[in-house]
């Protein structure tokens, strides 16, 4: 089964309307790290399948199709993309790393934790390596 076969229905994104200079709270701070991931992978061609998505107890916070694959990301807002283990808490990976696993062998996918420092660039990882 590939990623057209997939039934899910896509979120709106006007959530993703939001000025980085309206608020420092974190909650804002880490929609504003969306809106730029999402920003990115669609240059690439990518559509946003589904925002915030809960899958088998993990909650994604991207989810693209690709032309023959799906791409699960976290993402997290960083002073510096040298400390993202630190933003990433360790069980919170290892739920993540499980189910996107499991859900890459049955759909044919790729997970990524992508991170946005305060330049506005974006960082991505796979597996704990830059790509």
């Amino acid at each position: 089964m590939d990623a057209k076969n997939i039934k899910m229905r896509r979120q709106n994104i006007s959530s993703f309307e939001i000025n980085k200079k309206d608020s420092n709270s974190a909650r804002a701070r880490g929609e504003y790290a969306e809106q730029k991931v999402y920003e990115h992978f669609l240059k690439q061609g990518y559509q946003l399948l589904l925002h915030r998505k809960k899958l088998f107890g993990v909650e994604f916070d991207l989810i693209f199709q690709g032309s023959d694959h799906l791409i699960y990301v976290e993402v997290k807002s960083v002073r510096s993309p040298d400390f993202y283990l630190l933003r990433w808490p360790r069980r919170q990976k290892q739920r993540f790393l499980r189910v996107a696993a499991v859900l890459a062998e049955k759909y044919n996918s790729k997970y990524f934790l992508a991170l946005v420092d305060y330049k506005d660039k974006v960082h991505l990882f796979n597996a704990g390596s830059e790509i």
